[in-house]
């Protein structure tokens, strides 16, 4: 699925509209449902993923992770992880966190900057995020299915069950 995102706004809508398809076909018994975000510094990857966190219910603030690399929320009936892995330089890195600590049901996982451990797991939907050359708000937004659940809650999103 792409989407044409022309403002900051619009991005939280659509973050919105992927949290409620989520919440809506998951629940706290659901096998761990990874996102990966994919894009240039700037692109959003934050930004969608406040709006995302905040639709399941996170009411505090919802910084990005770059210098803590990994931050833990209590997200409605899930526990959500948003993961940096900027400066991480291998996924060997990873395991002093405590990933395996994630990998539990309804349990949601948010990775910005996957590149550097895409080996260590598959991701239910990989979101890229693409600057559009002279609108400085706007981005081109891919969401890819890559497991079943990923592509029937990207399917279920791109016929508006999330809208």
């Amino acid at each position: 699925m792409i989407r044409q995102i022309s403002s900051e706004d619009d991005m939280a809508a659509f973050a919105r509209d992927c949290a409620t398809v989520v919440s809506e076909k998951l629940n706290n018994a659901s096998a761990l449902f990874t996102i990966f975000l994919r894009g240039d510094l700037g692109a959003g990857k934050t930004a969608w993923t406040r709006s995302f966190l905040r639709t399941l219910g996170v009411d505090e603030r919802v910084p990005s992770p770059t210098f803590n690399v990994v931050l833990h929320y209590q997200a409605g009936e899930f526990v959500a992880h948003h993961l940096d892995c900027y400066r991480l330089q291998s996924a060997t890195e990873l395991y002093a966190l405590g990933p395996e600590d994630w990998d539990q049901p309804g349990h949601i996982l948010i990775v910005e900057w996957p590149e550097r451990i895409e080996a260590w797991h598959t991701p239910d939907w990989w979101l890229n995020l693409q600057d559009i050359e002279g609108q400085a708000e706007a981005r081109r937004v891919e969401l890819d299915g890559h497991s079943d659940i990923g592509c029937q809650l990207a399917d279920d999103l791109d016929q508006g069950s999330g809208s």
